[in-house]
Order: C-alpha cells, then structure tokens, then sequence
C-alpha cells in the first residue's frame, strides 16, 4: 500500500498542472471529506464528499437568524425540529443527533446514498428558510437567509464519531471555522488539503 502510494505521489508531479489525471489521482492520495461553508465559495458543482457507511456533520448557518429569526425563538424552534425529522423520515435519513441553537443548525445524520441526502439538505435549508423568514413568492421577498452552502463533513467512527457527538449535542460554535482553519493548515503545496482525522 506504502509503496502503491509513493508510485502515485511520483506519478502526480510529472503530470501537467491542471489535467484531469492529475486531478483525479491528487483525489486518491489526498480525498476530500468536508464540504460547503466558506471554503466553497464558487465551488458549488464539486461533489459533496459521500460514503453510504460514513456519518456526516452537517451545519447550517446564518447571520440573520436573530430576533424573531432566531431558530431558537420560541415561535421557531418546535417547527424546525419537527420539519428536521419529517424530512429525516421522507428522504430515509437517520438524524443520530441534532442541536438547534441561534443561528446554526448542526446535524450529524447517515443518509442511503447521495441524493437522498442532497434532498434532505435541500428541502430542510429551504423550508426552515421560508418558516423563520415569512418570505412568500411573488408577495414578501427576504433575499438570501442562509450565509453559505450548508458544510458538512465526513466522520470516522469510533473516537471521531463520539467527539461529532458531542460537538453536535454540546454546541461547540466553532466547529466549523476550527475545521476550515485545520484544513487550511493541513494544505499541500499543490492546494489540496488532507483528511484530517482528528478534529472537526
């Protein structure tokens, strides 16, 4: 495996910069597994990082969600929890933990396969959205609610999974940025960044 690895590696810097090949075997030696958030600005037609087996968590921010938007007002919270697992439950989602605060939702969910879980993502953003807003079509228009792509990122099981847990069910705020930050210090001179197994 050590020495498959190093052949790869020796492979990817004789090819141009640039090329599908190149692309596709930094892929092998370095695979992505967070998504969305800052980091994928302008990047929205790559692939959210999926293994059917994997837990993901998942975080939905805004900025706007204070007042009355705030997903843990009163008028908000019970609908955007009943919403989270009735789509959980329509898209054959697992909801493993779930904490609603101000103005983040953090999930940690495992999906059956892509889409199913892209649906869920995207039926969940979008009706939370129109709940907490009141915007309506063609009558009240509130512009964007949501600051980012929803991130998300993949999570070993076993001392990584137990520490997602407890990021989901404590509420850690930062999760998100100290990830992005980890993954930006991780980064190989060629801009790929490694898996980072042991943080989030």
């Amino acid at each position: 495996m050590a020495e498959t690895k190093f052949r790869q590696s020796a492979l990817h810097e004789t090819l141009p910069v640039g090329s599908g090949s190149r692309a596709k075997i930094r892929a092998l030696l370095h695979p992505r597994v967070a998504h969305g958030g800052p980091q994928s600005r302008g990047k929205r037609k790559t692939a959210r990082p999926f293994e059917k087996k994997a837990p993901l968590h998942v975080v939905l921010s805004s900025k706007r969600a204070k007042g009355a938007w705030s997903l843990e007002h009163r008028r908000n919270r019970s609908r955007i929890s009943g919403m989270m697992y009735t789509y959980a439950e329509r898209f054959k989602v697992k909801v493993l933990q779930a904490r609603i605060e101000g103005g983040r939702i953090h999930l940690l969910v495992r999906a059956r396969d892509r889409k199913a879980l892209a649906d869920f993502l995207r039926v969940l953003a979008g009706r939370v959205a129109v709940v907490v807003s009141g915007a309506k079509r063609n009558v009240k228009k509130v512009g964007k609610f949501w600051d980012e792509l929803c991130w998300s990122r993949l999570v070993n099981w076993g001392r990584e999974f137990h520490h997602a847990m407890n990021v989901v069910r404590e509420g850690i705020p930062a999760a998100m940025e100290s990830q992005n930050a980890h993954e930006d210090a991780a980064k190989k001179p060629d801009g790929t960044a490694g898996p980072g197994p042991d943080s989030l």
